[in-house]
């Protein structure tokens, strides 16, 4: 069975479940918070907010969000949809999964998550077998495979004033500037930071810049997820010219999640499809057998060895690269094949 997945998994999360629908697999991740679910949401992916009840023909389900306003999102009674009061915003995004209710999955598909969707909902059900509320957070993230939240700065001169600034970030950034070598004037700017209707944010930062010798001025704009740095170089007071360089510190990993069912020989083998074909990672007789590895990935991919025995044969990648993007495959000994 293919599996496909978009995006990175938070370690946080720990129960997996795949449900299919219309010939997709789609992946959500559900933990206990003190008896109340949580569902992770990925910015403009689709998402899964789990919900199960005792099915009967006469069942009633309502989804509704925001608690607080009794505002329906999802309707189903009649064996039909209902979705005359549906909330505008919740249009054309929102369906259930039709030929599992009878197997009592009453789980909502939420399509193209937004910020605004991040909340607390709850899925009512009702049938002659009694009803029951069940209440379910969402924490929406925005996440991308192999791309840093923040993708681009640009940074320009007018007179002695150096401008910094970059757009479409999330979570909310930093900036910071630096001297090379270090100044021994404070840095004087002023910073705004703006948050779009998309609830992304835009950052800029100017200052001007002090009297002296020639300076390497950085602007630095960074969240918990990485951070990049655009650099500017002073000749003079009055003239400056880019050094185009954009240098990005990726200090944080992700894992390529994958499983296998063999029990005992396991063998593991992951490679990369596109752009270019290419061995990653072999593990096979209890051992990693790194022989054929690209040397693109030496000394940056692992395996999480204490939990192969539990079928986990999710690959590790430290240090991140926009170099490794593409299409990575996993083929292991249960004859299982996983395309992320």
């Amino acid at each position: 069975m293919v599996e496909l997945s978009w995006f990175v998994f938070l370690l946080v999360l720990t129960f997996p479940f795949s449900v299919s629908k219309e010939g997709q697999n789609l992946l959500y991740l559900i933990y206990d918070d003190y008896s109340l679910q949580s569902s992770i949401g990925i910015l403009s992916q689709s998402c899964i907010l789990p919900c199960s009840f005792q099915f009967t023909s006469d069942s009633l389900i309502h989804w509704i969000y925001p608690i607080t306003q009794n505002s329906s999102i999802h309707s189903y009674y009649h064996n039909k949809d209902q979705l005359g009061h549906q909330n505008q915003s919740f249009q054309n995004r929102t369906s259930l999964f039709l030929d599992q209710l009878s197997r009592g999955n009453a789980s909502l598909l939420l399509k193209e998550v937004k910020i605004q969707d991040e909340g607390r909902y709850k899925c009512y059900t009702s049938s002659s077998r009694g009803q029951q509320d069940s209440f379910i957070r969402l924490k929406v993230e925005a996440i991308f495979v192999f791309a840093a939240p923040v993708s681009d700065i640009r940074i320009h001169q007018d007179g002695n004033r150096i401008t910094c600034s970059s757009e479409g970030i999330y979570p909310q950034p930093e900036l910071t500037w630096s001297t090379e070598p270090p100044s021994n004037t404070a840095l004087q700017n002023r910073t705004t930071v703006h948050q779009t209707e998309e609830k992304l944010y835009d950052i800029s930062s100017s200052l001007t810049g002090p009297d002296g010798p020639d300076l390497i001025y950085s602007c630095s704009i960074r969240t918990r997820r990485n951070q990049k740095t655009a650099t500017s170089r002073s000749q003079s007071r009055k003239s400056f010219y880019h050094l185009m360089q954009s240098l990005d510190h990726h200090s944080q990993s992700c894992v390529l999640p994958c499983s296998d069912s063999s029990s005992s020989d396991v063998i593991i083998n992951w490679s990369r499809l596109t752009p270019a074909d290419g061995t990653v990672h072999c593990y096979y007789g209890n051992q990693d057998q790194l022989g054929q590895q690209d040397q693109n990935f030496r000394g940056r991919m692992s395996l999480f060895t204490d939990q192969i025995s539990r079928g986990n044969a999710s690959l590790l990648l430290t240090g991140v690269k926009v170099q490794d993007e593409g299409t990575y495959r996993c083929n292991t000994s249960g004859n299982k094949l996983v395309f992320i």
